[in-house]
């Protein structure tokens, strides 16, 4: 049985007509499926929980965040995911090779498509991260672009021109395996996808199922240098620069000087300890 978790609110609830096509679509081929919508944030992980017990394939239909939600709710049950893209960013769909596909072609890749590993990393014990998690500058500008519509209606570059310009540099600890050593950081993140934010190629070499985790540390020099950066970050050439350190782990703390806040999936916490390592099993999304 297929259960499928929509966000009507996804995209700015420009997604509702594309789930109700896909839902004629596998009604029109004899797909039984369960359908609930979230009401709240949050609610995403209570359906998981409750589908899990009857669904052996869960489709999260929404943005990462909804895919973020779904997996925790379902993270120690025995099922498989398929992403639909019906976020605006759809990085997970867009690692799957699901985020251009016709809903026809999503419908045939949920019927045929192919069964992939797929790691995740541990925060706390608690919490399961897809994408990322992040301290410092991409943590910034998801918080302006969370709290944008709440202050003022400025468009994406006068939003993120005042993230950059609010950001500040922090110091952290971080603790790994070869030991401990301190940093003076614009961004520090844990990736296990290449890509972050609807495509923004922070970390090149990562991948979803190599069982490891990618450290990407943005060591602050000057004011410059932080701009050259975040120009380097849009233009896919975050690697080059000469104050970015790149390391693959399975295990890292990230200890701020206070409790901080900061990103995992898109979504936004705060922590005095993060405490990530390589989840303790791969969970199964099917691909086109």
């Amino acid at each position: 049985m297929i259960g499928i978790i929509f966000n009507p609110r996804t995209n700015k609830g420009t997604s509702v007509e594309r789930m109700a096509h896909i839902r004629a679509i596998l009604e029109e081929r004899g797909i039984e499926f369960i359908y609930r919508e979230t009401e709240h944030a949050g609610h995403a992980k209570e359906l998981a929980k409750e589908l899990a017990d009857r669904c052996d394939v869960l489709v999260p239909a929404g943005g990462d965040g909804t895919v973020y939600e779904v997996v925790n709710g379902a993270l120690d049950r025995d099922v498989t995911f398929f992403p639909l893209p019906m976020g605006s960013g759809n990085d997970i769909c867009s690692t799957l090779g699901l985020k251009t596909l016709s809903d026809e072609e999503l419908v045939d890749s949920l019927q045929n498509g192919s069964v992939s590993e797929f790691n995740y990393a541990d925060l706390n014990g608690e919490t399961a991260s897809l994408i990322l998690i992040s301290f410092g500058i991409v943590t910034d500008i998801t918080y302006q672009f969370a709290i944008k519509e709440e202050t003022d209606k400025r468009g994406y570059f006068s939003t993120l021109l005042k993230a950059l310009r609010l950001s500040r540099p922090r110091r952290y600890k971080l603790v790994t395996k070869e030991g401990e050593k301190e940093y003076f950081a614009d961004f520090i993140s844990v990736q296990n996808l290449p890509i972050s934010g609807g495509g923004m190629q922070i970390c090149p070499g990562a991948s979803e199922n190599d069982s490891l985790l990618d450290l990407v540390v943005v060591e602050h020099r000057n004011l410059v240098r932080k701009y050259l950066n975040v120009l380097a970050l849009n233009g896919g050439k975050l690697n080059r620069q000469p104050n970015v350190h790149y390391e693959k782990l399975r295990y890292v703390e990230i200890i701020p000087e206070e409790n901080e806040m900061y990103c995992i999936d898109g979504e936004l916490d705060s922590t005095e300890r993060a405490v990530i390592r390589l989840g303790g099993r791969n969970l199964r999304f099917i691909r086109r």
